[in-house]
């Protein structure tokens, strides 16, 4: 698996724009998923997107409001989900 110290700054995803910035750490990566830790400030999203690698959501602090394929998710701190990979995404 890959791994990378550096940390970088989000403005887009899949070429559409966020609703600020966010940073984004890759802990890990392998052919079908990846590690990464997201530091998302309250009030900023990431545009509709997919992965063609597996995911999973563990919120630290704070909440963070998903919707997947269509269905909307609040996730509190300390929770956890695994998003089917490939559907359409917003956070």
């Amino acid at each position: 698996m890959g791994r990378s110290s550096e940390t970088r700054v989000v403005r887009f995803v899949e070429g559409r724009a966020t609703t600020g910035e966010f940073r984004v750490k890759t802990l890990a990566r392998g052919d079908h998923i990846a590690l990464l830790e997201v530091l998302l400030p309250a009030g900023v999203s990431s545009p509709p997107h997919a992965h063609t690698h597996e995911s999973v959501l563990y919120v630290l602090r704070g909440r963070l409001k998903t919707t997947i394929g269509g269905k909307v998710s609040l996730l509190g701190a300390q929770r956890f989900m695994c998003p089917t990979t490939g559907r359409r995404a917003q956070r």
